[in-house]
């Protein structure tokens, strides 16, 4: 685990062939945020959000949506105690527009999400 640094997790090509990337960044050895990077069709960044609050989260899984944002999977780690799955969604321009976690008392991750026309699916 680096203590400091960023990791991508999951690229997937975006509406206009540009890419979103979901990952982690390490402000220390124990708190890092989820990163999501947007970037256009030669890689050059548009925009980047992040989540977490410094509460260990981390973005496993990014899909894009049929209004051209983002929703991404991952989960929040809670030290000492558990882990929720998150489920959030951005808009087209990496503006927030809803979060859900979804946990009790023992661990869990959000590994997959994609859209499909009917529903999102965790």
């Amino acid at each position: 685990n680096p203590t400091h640094g960023e990791e991508a997790y999951c690229v997937k090509e975006d509406y206009n062939g540009g890419f979103v990337i979901a990952g982690v960044i390490h402000h220390s050895a124990t708190l890092r945020n989820a990163l999501i990077i947007k970037t256009d069709n030669y890689g050059d960044t548009l925009w980047t959000y992040t989540y977490g609050d410094n509460r260990n989260a981390e973005a496993i899984n990014i899909s894009c949506t049929t209004d051209h944002g983002s929703i991404i999977t991952g989960f929040k780690y809670f030290p000492g105690k558990s882990g929720d799955v998150f489920l959030l969604k951005l808009d087209h321009n990496g503006e927030f527009e809803w979060v859900q976690t979804y946990g009790g008392s023992t661990y869990q991750e959000g590994f997959i999400v994609q859209q499909n026309v009917w529903r999102i699916s965790v």
